[in-house]
């Protein structure tokens, strides 16, 4: 386990990303309309811990090809933010409907977070930051900081998936 935050000193500070809100983000589910009105190069992102990603990948004929296209198994994330679907490995509707609800999660869960953000950012282009990104790395820490205190609960919180 790394201490590091994946924050390092010596990254160049970017200027203001782009800020994206769900609304936005559902506009790029795969299904739209792409390039000249040819619905295989519509791009899709998803929203994973405050971050907006493309996570659409382009073959090297040019064609676009990814996980998340509409014949694909991941394509229930296409277009939405799913942090808590993504982190518990779930593809139940209530938790790609709950977003980024992390109030509940473990030390484990949140490990499983910061290790998913790190995936996504070295598989696929970041594109921007959630409007309500700042409130999501607050629970984050604010829940961190708990488990780290308590140290007991680990198994506390957890979704039951049967």
């Amino acid at each position: 386990g790394s201490s590091s935050s994946g924050l390092r000193d010596d990254e160049p500070q970017i200027p203001a990303e782009p800020i994206f809100n769900a609304a936005d983000i559902a506009q790029h589910d795969g299904e739209q309309e792409g390039e000249n009105g040819n619905a295989m190069l519509a791009d899709i992102w998803l929203s994973l811990g405050g971050l907006v990603f493309d996570v659409t990948t382009v073959k090297a004929n040019g064609e676009h090809t990814t996980f998340y296209d509409v014949d694909q198994p991941y394509h229930i994330f296409a277009g939405k933010v799913v942090t808590r679907a993504l982190v518990l490995g779930s593809i139940e509707l209530q938790d790609i409907e709950a977003q980024d609800e992390i109030g509940d999660f473990t030390e484990s869960n949140i490990e499983e977070l910061r290790e998913r953000v790190r995936f996504y950012e070295e598989k696929y282009r970041r594109i921007g930051v959630l409007d309500r990104r700042n409130e999501f790395l607050e629970l984050e820490f604010t829940l961190f900081e708990r488990v780290q205190r308590g140290g007991e609960g680990k198994g506390e919180g957890l979704v039951q998936r049967g």
